[in-house]
């Protein structure tokens, strides 16, 4: 059976009809981020730290497709590139991520320009940022310890060595904290015999 309706009505039942749909666009529009976060950037870190790095590509890209602005699905994309030895993708998903205060994002960045172009002084200057905005976001201590031996490493190639040794001795007494991942430990002790 189909319903009658009189068509007196059918102006403002339309009315009401482009009134829902425009806000069922709406809520679909905001829930793009949450989307966007629980069905691709979460499981493509996932499948990134499990090694099924295609999978991972994808859904960061589908998560970036849904929500421009996700910039953790940036970050993880740029961590993929720079596993996959594309240095360039990587600084280009690094530059985004960084526009959401990702401090591991700007260290990474820096440690791409003291690996590949060789800028010391752009290093030193992102993470010198890094640092001066830990009273606003306190670093936690493994990304500390990173910022601090690359910011080591870039003064020591720029034959500073008091700085150097100075950044990398914090990042040794970063090493007693607890839950510290010791596998980080041996860069930054290379490095201070270096400076030695």
């Amino acid at each position: 059976k189909t319903i009658q309706c009189p068509e007196k009505y059918w102006a403002g039942l339309g009315a009401l009809g482009a009134v829902l749909l425009s806000v069922g666009f709406f809520q679909l529009r905001q829930s793009l981020p949450q989307i966007a976060t629980t069905f691709y950037t979460n499981p493509g870190i996932k499948h990134y730290n499990d090694g099924d790095w295609s999978t991972a590509e994808e859904q960061f890209k589908r998560a970036i497709q849904l929500n421009a602005e996700d910039t953790q699905a940036h970050f993880q994309l740029g961590k993929l590139y720079e596993d996959l030895q594309m240095p360039d993708l990587a600084r280009t998903q690094y530059l985004l991520a960084i526009q959401g205060d990702i401090p591991a994002a700007t260290n990474n960045l820096a440690r791409l320009n003291i690996l590949q172009k060789k800028d010391y002084p752009a290093a030193v200057s992102l993470l010198l940022k890094t640092l001066e905005s830990e009273q606003q976001q306190p670093l936690d201590p493994q990304t500390k310890h990173a910022v601090l031996k690359n910011l080591g490493w870039a003064r020591l190639l720029q034959k500073n060595y008091p700085e150097a040794e100075a950044k990398l001795q914090e990042a040794i007494d970063l090493e007693s904290t607890p839950k510290f991942d010791r596998e980080a430990i041996a860069d930054t002790h290379c490095l201070m015999a270096q400076v030695m």
